[in-house]
């Protein structure tokens, strides 16, 4: 037997090998990831002077909390609810006591953001749309610069809803 040819083969084999794993690392490194779910109460209090704090209303919101776990920083573009047949309906920014989220929204390696729907307009919306089946969860979804969509659901059904807002 002859080792010289014994010892090339293994280290080509070898030297293989080790492109195909630093190949897979890079792109599994560079991946986006996010984590997102659906937050049903989210209470917003506007930072007022000491005292004043009973006289204030404590605005209400539903939303959806975006976290950027991945190792890339992520764009998003736009927050949607999925209606059947493929349609979107898409939520404006909403003003509220910390501010008005604005699209882009830049989410950077290990933070989040919260994007918020003011409750009184998201139980409208619920009532109003004829198209979401009653019987089923709610979808959420963010787009980002890319044009890959997140998603989440409520825990609760668009007749769970409608019937604890009356």
């Amino acid at each position: 037997m002859d080792w010289n040819i014994f010892w090339d083969a293994t280290s080509a084999i070898a030297t293989t090998a080790a492109v195909i794993v630093a190949l897979y690392q890079t792109r599994v490194a560079n991946l986006k990831k996010a984590k997102i779910s659906f937050v049903e109460n989210m209470t917003i209090v506007p930072t007022v002077p000491m005292g004043v704090l009973g006289y204030m209303p404590k605005n209400q919101y539903v939303g959806v909390d975006f976290v950027n776990t991945g190792n890339r920083k992520i764009i998003i573009q736009n927050f949607w609810i999925e209606l059947p047949n493929g349609v979107k309906a898409v939520i404006s920014p909403e003003q509220t006591p910390i501010g008005t989220l604005s699209w882009p929204v830049s989410v950077d390696i290990e933070e989040s953001v919260f994007i918020p729907w003011e409750k009184a307009k998201f139980m409208k919306y619920l009532t109003d749309e004829k198209t979401l089946p009653r019987d089923k969860t709610i979808t959420f979804c963010v787009t980002d610069s890319t044009g890959v969509i997140y998603k989440c659901n409520t825990s609760k059904t668009l007749q769970q809803y409608i019937t604890e807002s009356k």
